[in-house]
C-alpha cells in the first residue's frame, strides 16, 4: 500500500490479505497516524500612533524551535502608506521598526526598498502587496534565533496616524 500524499482522513488502521486456494491470511494491523502541523501563520496589531516623537507600541511574540543552529526566517511589516492605499482613511505616513531578541537590539527597518526577495515572500505568506516599490512602509525578514521577541513601532518623521505591525 503506497500513500501519494496523506491528510488526517486517511489516519487509520490498515491490514493486508492475501490469499490463495488453500486459504486466506491477514496481517497484523498497522496504525497510520497523521500529525496536524498546527501554526500560526500570521499576527498583528492595527492602532494609532498619536503623540511623537515618544509615541509608540510594540508587539510581541514567542517562537519555539529557534536557535542560533536553526534561525527561524520571520517577515516583519509596518505598514502605513500600503493601508492607505487600501482605502484605510489616515494612515501614517512613514511607520518604522525596531526588532528585539529578548530585550536586545536586533536591528530594525525604515523605508522597505521594493526588493524582489520582499515582494516574493508577501506573495508566499498571502501578505497584501505594497503599494508602490518607494513607499514609506517598512518591512524585513528576519532571521529569529531567540524564543522571546518584539518589534517597537514608531513613526520615522514624526507624523501620527493608523499602522498595522505584521509578523509572518
Amino acid at each position: 500500500l503506497s500513500f501519494g500524499s496523506v491528510s488526517t482522513g486517511d489516519a487509520g488502521s490498515y491490514t493486508v490479505s492475501v490469499g490463495n486456494s488453500a486459504g486466506s491470511i491477514t496481517s497484523s494491523a498497522a496504525v497510520l497516524t497523521v500529525a496536524s502541523a498546527a501554526r500560526l501563520t500570521n499576527l498583528s496589531i492595527l492602532t494609532t500612533v498619536d503623540a511623537p516623537p515618544n509615541d509608540n507600541f510594540t508587539l510581541g511574540y514567542v517562537v519555539g524551535n529557534a536557535s542560533a543552529d536553526n534561525p527561524l526566517s520571520l517577515i516583519i511589516r509596518a505598514a502605513g502608506p500600503a493601508l492607505g492605499a487600501l482605502n484605510y482613511p489616515g494612515t501614517m505616513a512613514n511607520p518604522r521598526f525596531d526588532l528585539f531578541a529578548e530585550s536586545v537590539s536586533a536591528g530594525g527597518n525604515d523605508d522597505w526598498g521594493g526588493t524582489d526577495a520582499l515582494k516574493t515572500a508577501f506573495s508566499s505568506v498571502g501578505a497584501f502587496a505594497f503599494a508602490a516599490d518607494g513607499s514609506k512602509d517598512a518591512a524585513a525578514i528576519a532571521n529569529v534565533t531567540t524564543r522571546n521577541n518584539s518589534i517597537r513601532v514608531s513613526s520615522a518623521d514624526g507624523g501620527t496616524g493608523a499602522v498595522i505591525a505584521e509578523v509572518y
